[in-house]
């Protein structure tokens, strides 16, 4: 990203008023989330005593709701270095804290290119001169910014009552509504506030399989069993990503990603195949849980890839008006207005929506829209109106999958379940001139999980399947 970002020193190069250590343009937003949250090292204090009761709840919520008893606990896994680092970090009461930790004797060197590496930050900074103070200060500052701030957002989230707390509110069968075509334009929205709908499945396989990724730049992920997880394939991103050719397509095979459960179980994930075309039609990549990140407060949690709720993958395609419904995260930052403002999403994680199949995007009618944003003006009326009112198609024609389930910006990978439960997509963007969402069809879905586990060694090559390349940009999400 450019702007703002504060460029790594050389050793011997003096440390000017203008470089400071002014965060990364991400670091920022992430601020923006946390402020008016208690984000001082007593508000941080209290979270993590209060986090006992979330886990409390949560457990006899199941049982309320009659949920068969959890076997008997195997020892917990030792994890990896990595991970054992990373819960060190994220034990840290405040974001001051944690950025004091990482730039500590406490963390080697060698260990603050690995967490940079994890957080996504440009190679530049990953292999920055730590000899230079001020670069440890700055380094350490962004990987907190990065992954720090995000795990105890996600985490404040679950400490709600039962009008924000997620898994409360879907407990209850709350969702936001689904959008629908409105004014002269006929521009897809939806209306404020969450609304009963009795029809939403039991959570157990649906919200509680849903994972969010643990980085500033956010995404959403679903576990579909045996420790893989589908997401889209530009969630496993990296800021060098942001610069390169469009035309190309990142290399994102054995990238690693922070995982989050609404149970608060974090783990480290490893992109083992990706499914991707550089129009974006094709947008989906499976990651493979690896270490669990030991959380002193889940001590007493399940352990193993095993017991962790799996949602069921459908075996047909979702047809036009088949209803739909979405868990993702869309925060509480503004990344739409220029200030970068908070907007109250109610819960601002795990947020649950519900929408419709409106069919499969005709290709001839998706180049037509490429063509009207590659002319470098806005779209004509009639344009506008070539495309709102286009037939959709069936799914075997059709390239993007086109719903009318409420996302955001952070719903990146979200599931599309059926009523029965079933991933039956993945959000994956949305038109700007009409409002209307996209989604990755089941086709590609089952597509990148077919795959074979990746060689040792990846090669990077230009193109779709399962390749790698360098810096495609990301659709908007």
């Amino acid at each position: 990203m450019s702007g703002g970002s504060p460029s790594p020193r050389t050793r011997g190069l003096n440390r000017t008023a203008s470089g400071g250590s002014s965060p990364l343009p991400l670091a920022e937003r992430m601020r923006q989330r946390l402020a008016g949250a208690g984000a001082g090292a007593g508000a941080g204090a209290g979270a993590l005593l209060d986090n006992d009761r979330v886990l409390a709840d949560s457990d006899s919520e199941g049982e309320a709701a009659g949920e068969a008893a959890a076997p008997e606990q195997q020892p917990r896994a030792r994890p990896s270095a990595l991970a054992a680092l990373l819960g060190k970090v994220f034990a840290q009461p405040t974001s001051a804290a944690a950025s004091a930790f990482v730039a500590s004797k406490a963390c080697s060197r060698t260990q603050r290119r690995e967490l940079a590496t994890l957080a996504g930050l440009e190679s530049a900074w990953v292999s920055c001169d730590q000899a230079v103070k001020a670069n440890v200060t700055d380094l350490a500052a962004s990987i907190a910014a990065e992954l720090h701030e995000p795990f105890w957002f996600f985490r404040r989230s679950l400490l709600g009552d039962s009008d924000s707390e997620p898994r409360a509110l879907f407990a209850r069968r709350m969702a936001t509504r689904p959008l629908s075509q409105q004014g002269r334009d006929k521009y897809w929205m939806a209306s404020n506030g969450v609304r009963s709908q009795s029809w939403l499945p039991a959570a157990a396989s649906t919200l509680d399989a849903v994972v969010h990724v643990v980085q500033g730049g956010s995404g959403t992920g679903v576990h579909i069993g045996a420790g893989r997880v589908l997401t889209c394939a530009h969630v496993v991103d990296a800021r060098d990503d942001e610069g390169e050719d469009s035309d190309e397509i990142p290399a994102r095979l054995g990238r690693t990603k922070v995982l989050m459960f609404p149970s608060g179980r974090t783990f480290l994930a490893q992109c083992t195949a990706v499914q991707e075309t550089v129009d974006g039609s094709q947008d989906v990549a499976v990651l493979d849980l690896g270490s669990e990140v030991p959380i002193e407060l889940l001590a007493g949690a399940a352990s193993g890839v095993a017991e962790l709720p799996a949602a069921a993958v459908a075996d047909t395609a979702i047809p036009l008006g088949g209803r739909l419904f979405c868990i993702g995260n869309p925060s509480n930052v503004d990344l739409e207005s220029m200030a970068q403002g908070e907007i109250e999403f109610k819960p601002p994680t795990w947020h649950a929506s519900v929408g419709r199949c409106e069919g499969y995007l005709a290709p001839d009618i998706q180049a037509a829209r490429d063509a009207q944003r590659a002319r470098g003006r806005a779209p004509t009326r009639g344009e506008l109106k070539l495309v709102a009112e286009a037939e959709a198609v069936g799914p075997e024609e059709g390239s993007f999958l086109q719903h009318s389930c409420w996302t955001y910006w952070g719903h990146s990978g979200a599931p599309l379940l059926d009523e029965r439960g079933r991933v039956a997509g993945l959000h994956c963007a949305w038109d700007d001139g009409t409002g209307m969402r996209h989604g990755q069809k089941l086709e590609h879905l089952l597509a990148a999980l077919s795959q074979p586990p990746p060689a040792a060694k990846v090669a990077k090559r230009k193109g779709g399947g399962g390749g790698g390349g360098k810096g495609r940009k990301r659709r908007k999400a």
